[in-house]
């Protein structure tokens, strides 16, 4: 039992970060031009089931909120950074576990790789994030760690244009992750499956404003992501 608490402990403090949350991706391709600026406000929710030392946990909820910055650096790539928190709830075999809302922080890159048509574009995504922070278990008593988690998604797809201010988007990514517990020792861990893909829709609400619905899935794993950007 108590080699299953501690399993227990590191996977809840791994979901209370970001790193697990799944990141919402938007579309693959650039959507700044070069020199311009953009700040969007981001959050997920996700469901997801993991393995740690063998054993499976199901069904950890995680909310996560970003604010994120982005720039242009040519009409094709851009670059962004990240700021924000997350929480999560999970429950097994009576226990409760509680992460506390912690500090995560990440960058990526965006770039359009080739452009069919004006309404057809391909690109790749790069990003990366981390989280700092603790959470606690409850059974019989209270159990407390520390946890430095980072995460890593690799995704290339497509951006399709039916009509003026309205997009489709999505492809098969890739996702990795590890973290350090306690910052004494290394915990692997994998979710059940770590490939996927995803897919979503970006409408402008006014011009330079567009709003990004998304949903990522790995098999096991799935994930609701939502943004509203300004461009400016």
């Amino acid at each position: 039992m108590e080699k299953k608490l501690l399993v227990v402990l590191v996977v809840v403090g791994l979901c209370s970060t970001a790193a697990l949350a799944l990141d919402p991706m938007g579309p693959p391709t650039a959507g700044l031009k070069q020199g311009q600026f953009g700040g969007s406000l981001e959050y997920s929710y996700s469901n997801m089931d993991l393995t740690i030392d063998g054993y499976k946990l199901k069904d950890v909820k995680m909310n996560k909120g970003y604010a994120n910055l982005g720039c242009g650096i040519a009409d094709n790539w851009e670059a962004f950074i990240r700021l924000g928190g997350a929480e999560a709830d999970f429950k097994d075999d009576g226990m409760k576990y509680n992460g506390d809302i912690g500090f995560a922080y990440g960058f990526g890159t965006k770039a359009t790789l080739y452009q069919q048509s004006p309404e057809l574009k391909w690109g790749g995504l790069f990003q990366m994030s981390w989280a700092d922070l603790s959470g606690t278990a409850k059974n019989e008593g209270k159990e407390g760690i520390d946890l430095l988690a980072r995460e890593i998604q690799i995704g290339v797809g497509l951006t399709w244009i039916p009509s003026k201010g309205f997009s489709i988007y999505g492809g098969p990514f890739v996702h990795f992750l590890h973290a350090d517990w306690n910052n004494t020792g290394s915990v692997d861990m994998t979710e059940v499956n770590s490939f996927g893909g995803w897919i979503g829709a970006e409408v402008e609400v006014t011009e330079n404003l567009p709003v990004c619905v998304e949903w990522q899935y790995t098999g096991t794993d799935n994930a609701l992501g939502v943004s509203a950007v300004c461009r400016f």
